[in-house]
């Protein structure tokens, strides 16, 4: 019987011990989608149809997540997708899930400026829209991880997840977790439970500009 060795590892590495003792060695640690030409190339026609030039930098939000905990406040998702506009020239895309109409519907309301929003799509079609962006930012969520396996430099932000476990994607590929320490962490709350200011205190601590100047490294502007 093969057990956990208890010792802290990503995600990654807590799976690969389960296979190591039947003799499969790590090869590398990257996780990838490969997507074929023609799946990028309906990507690339689908954005151009919707009015986005993939020749000019793309950069995709992804303001929702499996459990309120994990949410940036969705008005700093809406003043984000301004800066980007405003400071970086950027074209920004926002990807949602099955239950983010309503909070796409917010964040569309309080921008300024007309964001692209992506329907829901399949697994595959979502990849490929993903693989069209310069700069992904996104919750920890699910499209989180779909970024950095299509090669798409990623800003994962973290709350009440442990980054060091759950992203563990190379920086020198441009991918970056952040996260702001408060007493509390790692809570692994679907909901945040302290009182007054408090309340979400990991989510408020991370600021807007600390964002937008992530995505300004990785655009390169």
């Amino acid at each position: 019987q093969i057990r956990d060795d208890g010792k802290p590892k990503t995600a990654i590495e807590f799976h690969h011990q389960y296979v190591r003792p039947l003799g499969v060695e790590q090869v590398h640690r990257k996780t990838e989608i490969i997507l074929t030409e023609d799946e990028k190339r309906e990507a690339r026609n689908y954005l151009s149809w919707q009015d986005v030039d993939c020749t000019k930098p793309i950069v995709g939000l992804h303001p929702g997540a499996s459990w309120p905990a994990k949410m940036w406040q969705w008005e700093n998702f809406a003043d984000l997708a301004d800066l980007v506009r405003a400071k970086l020239n950027a074209q920004v895309a926002i990807t949602q899930g099955p239950a983010d109409s309503g909070l796409v519907e917010k964040i569309s309301n309080r921008s300024v400026g007309n964001l692209f929003t992506v329907p829901l799509m399949q697994l595959r079609q979502l990849a490929a829209i993903i693989s069209q962006f310069n700069v992904y930012v996104s919750n920890d969520a699910g499209p989180m991880h779909i970024g950095p396996a299509v090669g798409t430099k990623t800003v994962g932000i973290f709350g009440p997840g442990e980054d060091q476990i759950w992203f563990p994607y190379d920086p020198a590929d441009g991918h970056v977790a952040l996260r702001r320490n408060v007493p509390c962490h790692p809570c692994h709350l679907d909901f945040c439970d302290r009182p007054g200011e408090t309340f979400m205190e990991c989510m408020k601590l991370l600021d807007v500009k600390d964002v937008l100047a992530e995505v300004e490294k990785r655009l390169g502007v």
